[in-house]
């Protein structure tokens, strides 16, 4: 577990952001498969190398520069652990500061993992949480809840947790939802229990609606899915098969959620 260097220990009501890489397993097996018979195990040394140090300079980026605004804005601080190819980020407090926080950083962390051709999924909440930094311990409602909405989804993207809507919802003033920021939409997940088909034990997908980040805010957010597809597309066909529904789930979500603005919709009328 690699933790900000911190003695501090959390235990209160937070603001709680958890991400997964898609696909990982995969990784390590086709890194594995590349590089083993060349570096033995030190083929795990360039899947980190291609990975975790990517995602941890990123991290990194974003929080000088959330120190920078801190100066500026009042923000609160937030705080990061990992392991393997698991991410969370966490904000003490349930205040609209702690919240803005953690919406700027979690939003920030997505978009830079995307643009580097890295997919996630993730999911952001509201709850109890306790954070020892120095022990390596993190518990908590809130990293239930987070972990349990990021594994969930079918897709490229991030979603608010509906304990963390509720918690907008009762701010004073309320946070209104949907946003732009966090349309409404009906995002493709995984049933909690499997079903039996032809006797054996298959996950299928369903709806659900939560408020899901806008990711097609961001004009060269559809190229970047449509490269990551075709390079999972031109690995292996069978592996491709298997998370197909991913990208085309993420592509439907970018084109009905896209802003239009309103001499376009002019247009459209025309």
């Amino acid at each position: 577990m690699t933790v900000e260097c911190d003695n501090t220990v959390i235990n209160d009501v937070c603001w709680l952001a958890c991400f997964d890489i898609l696909g990982f397993k995969s990784q390590i097996s086709a890194y594995k498969k590349q590089y083993q018979h060349l570096y033995g195990v030190g083929y795990l040394d360039i899947l980190v190398r291609e990975y975790q140090a990517k995602i941890l300079a990123a991290i990194e980026e974003e929080l000088t520069y959330q120190r920078q605004c801190q100066r500026q804005f009042s923000r609160v601080p937030y705080y990061y652990a990992h392991f393997s190819d698991t991410f969370i980020f966490y904000s003490q407090g349930d205040s609209r500061d702690s919240f803005l926080t953690l919406d700027s950083v979690a939003g920030s962390f997505f978009l830079a993992m995307l643009a580097q051709g890295i997919a996630f999924r993730g999911a952001l909440t509201c709850g109890e949480f306790y954070a020892d930094r120095t022990r390596d311990i993190f518990v908590g409602p809130a990293l239930i809840e987070a972990y349990k909405y990021a594994e969930k989804q079918d897709w490229i993207g991030y979603v608010l947790t509906p304990q963390a809507s509720l918690r907008l919802s009762s701010m004073d003033p309320p946070w209104t939802l949907p946003s732009l920021d966090y349309p409404e939409y009906d995002v493709p997940v995984k049933r909690e229990e499997p079903i039996a088909i032809d006797g054996k034990r298959v996950t299928t997908i369903g709806k659900e609606a939560l408020f899901a980040f806008r990711t097609s805010k961001y004009s060269w957010a559809h190229d970047c899915i449509c490269e990551m597809q075709q390079v999972a597309r031109n690995e292996t066909e069978k592996d491709y098969v298997a998370c197909q529904s991913k990208y085309d789930n993420t592509l439907s979500f970018l084109e009905s959620t896209k802003l239009i603005n309103p001499l376009e919709k002019e247009e459209v009328r025309k």
